[in-house]
């Protein structure tokens, strides 16, 4: 995406030329590696490592506030049910035996009102209606007894899920944490290790998100789903590369000569593009080399950006202040910009640092 300004335009065509031959050779090999474009090195492995750490470091922020909402709720509706517990034995006849009156009452009325064969009328007129009353308190309390109780279920299935899938996500966060340190000795291996991990963490996030919709009331923080943004091949991935197109990086405090801060998807032209979460529209507009670019800002703070879209054609629907949903399209698949063909160019930023938008994404079947 940033580029190189002293890129001479006589030797474009020809780089452009042999980033088309790679990316070519990747997809004649039906290879659908997210690393393609530089040898694996352990200052790679762990700034990728970083990268999947950063990735995710919402999503475990908001499954673990998830999992103490739901623990809150839970205690505060088994404390309510066990009250109504406490008033309904007060209404149960048997113990009611302490007061004759009221034991008489229950009796009476709950006879009266079960037994066909009993005449209400052998109760006087405000035995009837006292009777009445205990009634209908006491089918309320059975109601509200039951309903506490399923909802008390409800969610302890819900927490006791989310527990689970965040077990799997910080597990998969301790791994990458190990490989981000300077003892990494096998980068291949690491570089596979980290790809693997990619998925677990989407998978890990799909699951959670579905986890979240089960609130009843609690007030969960938002794990929303996203989607991907355009259906293509992944033709550059996130991280350090050999494209010496790409601007240096100081990244997880590793100086990088070339790093791209996206995945780039290659995709026909005209395509549609759609947000990959919902949020707010905040640019809509060209950047300096020419590029159709879309911003949106997600609630939880994160900046995706959707760049090399057309603007003849089909150009963006969407404008600034534009509230849009996840799936919602804002675009379509052009060749504004400095590009080496139709592909979209999605990066996506927490403040000033970009995060690896894979394990944001859901698996690819």
């Amino acid at each position: 995406m940033r580029r190189r300004a002293r890129i001479a335009a006589i030797a474009w065509p020809l780089i452009a030329v042999a980033l088309l031959a790679v990316n070519a050779d990747a997809a004649l090999a039906g290879t659908s590696s997210l690393r393609p474009t530089v040898p694996p090195d352990g200052l790679s492995v762990r700034a990728l490592a970083t990268a999947l750490l950063d990735s995710t470091t919402g999503t475990a922020a908001a499954a673990h506030a998830n999992v103490a909402a739901l623990g809150a709720r839970i205690d505060a509706l088994r404390a309510e049910d066990a009250s109504v517990r406490v008033d309904l034995a007060a209404l149960d006849p048997a113990a009611a035996g302490r007061d004759p009156y009221l034991g008489r009452l229950l009796r009476d009325a709950i006879s009266a009102s079960a037994d066909g064969g009993r005449d209400a009328s052998a109760l006087s007129l405000s035995e009837q209606v006292g009777g009445a009353d205990v009634i209908a308190e006491r089918a309320t309390l059975v109601s509200r007894d039951a309903t506490l109780g399923g909802l008390s279920l409800t969610l302890s299935d819900a927490a006791s899920r989310t527990t689970t899938d965040l077990n799997v996500l910080e597990a998969a966060r301790s791994a990458a944490l190990a490989l981000g340190s300077p003892s990494t000795s096998d980068p291949a291996a690491g570089l596979a290790q980290i790809d693997a991990l990619t998925a677990q963490v989407a998978r890990a996030r799909v699951a959670l998100a579905s986890d979240s919709a089960v609130t009843v009331g609690v007030p969960l923080a938002p794990i929303a789903p996203w989607t991907w943004p355009v259906a293509g091949t992944i033709s550059q991935g996130f991280g350090p590369t050999s494209i010496d197109l790409e601007a240096p990086r100081v990244y997880a405090g590793i100086a990088f000569p070339y790093f791209h801060d996206a995945v780039d998807i290659a995709a026909p032209l005209g395509s549609p593009v759609v947000a990959a979460a919902g949020g707010t529209v905040t640019f809509v507009g060209r950047f300096s080399d020419g590029a159709m670019v879309v911003q949106i800002t997600s609630p939880d703070g994160l900046q995706e950006t959707y760049a090399h879209l057309d603007d003849l054609a089909s150009p963006p629907p969407v404008k600034v202040n534009s509230a849009v949903a996840a799936g919602q399209r804002i675009g379509t698949v052009g060749l504004t910009g400095i590009t080496t063909g139709p592909h979209l160019h999605f990066s996506v930023y927490r403040g000033t640092t970009p995060v690896d938008p894979l394990p944001l994404l859901p698996p690819r079947g």
